[in-house]
């Protein structure tokens, strides 16, 4: 071993500390995994079957491959166990069960209410190795208070959904001094129009993003869907799901004639949420413009 090189984690605590401070490295989680195999064999294969999924998923790019029966039958088995911690504090399920998803094995995206947010953000953030938060709506006055909140800025992905947000609160969230770490802003089906994304083509903090999602179906109101850059037209109908690429608008064109290269005007660079660190981090996104060097 080299003398640089962290000590290897020796039980359940510093594994979990580890995790936390390094959540993209996989030797961490297949070590766990390995370590709970005497303990624990159900999570150990659970997380090893987790990883190997997202190795295939990557590789696909973008690909998408669904959980086995027995990874399906494992987290039906356990979910109230691996989440009681966290459990609490999340949004329900329809069938009952916490707001949460399981990616490489863990604990990694929660819906949460802002207020639980605002108050017990760094127990949340304790518990598991969570980047990606899906806030439930905002009630009035509430937004400011979220926004001065600092464990915004370990989260990798951040989604407002159907929350009522307008033009002014996404010039809110642009303005947001912790979000220099985002790459992915989902502000699905909130009613926006062309001030909302030119607040953020200006904003200093969100210079990074990669995708700001909104849904594409058609059928819905305009300002449900309004985006500036390149969608992604989902079409469904009995003979199956199209998806068109749609061009970037005239606004988006404005918007980078004005600020530069903005990697979330991009169908290119969409790339999968609970994976877009993985993609950033080894070089696959952004994509360059027209085979320009992306500007910073």
């Amino acid at each position: 071993m080299d003398l640089g090189d962290p000590p290897t984690p020796s039980d359940y605590v510093e594994y979990h500390a580890a995790i936390l401070r390094d959540p993209e490295d996989d030797t961490l989680r297949s070590g766990f995994s390995r370590f709970l195999h005497a303990h624990s064999s159900d999570q150990s294969a659970f997380i090893s079957m987790q990883l190997q999924r997202a190795k295939l998923e990557r590789r696909r790019l973008p690909g998408h491959t669904d959980p086995s029966a027995t990874e399906r039958a494992l987290l039906a088995r356990h979910e109230p166990e691996w989440t009681y911690l966290i459990a609490p504090y999340l949004r329900r399920r329809p069938d009952g069960g916490p707001a949460c998803t399981f990616h490489r094995g863990l604990i990694a995206h929660v819906v949460v209410d802002p207020e639980v947010f605002i108050e017990h953000a760094d127990r949340l953030l304790r518990y598991a190795p969570i980047r990606h938060i899906d806030f439930a709506p905002i009630r009035p006055g509430v937004l400011p208070h979220l926004l001065a909140v600092e464990p915004l800025a370990r989260l990798d992905t951040i989604g407002f959904v159907d929350v009522g947000l307008a033009d002014d609160d996404v010039a809110a969230i642009a303005d947001c001094r912790w979000l220099d770490r985002c790459l992915y802003l989902d502000l699905s089906l909130n009613r926006l129009g062309p001030p909302a994304f030119a607040a953020i083509a200006a904003s200093p903090h969100l210079r990074q993003l990669l995708v700001v999602h909104r849904n594409q179906q058609r059928g819905l109101d305009d300002a449900l869907t309004w985006h500036p850059g390149e969608t992604l037209l989902v079409e469904t109908s009995p003979q199956g799901t199209r998806v068109t690429r749609q061009p970037m608008r005239a606004q988006g064109r404005a918007l980078e004639a004005r600020h530069g290269y903005l990697a979330w005007l991009h169908s290119a660079n969409r790339t999968p949420r609970l994976d877009a660190r993985w993609f950033v981090d080894h070089g696959h996104r952004p994509v360059a413009h027209l085979g320009s060097p992306t500007e910073s």
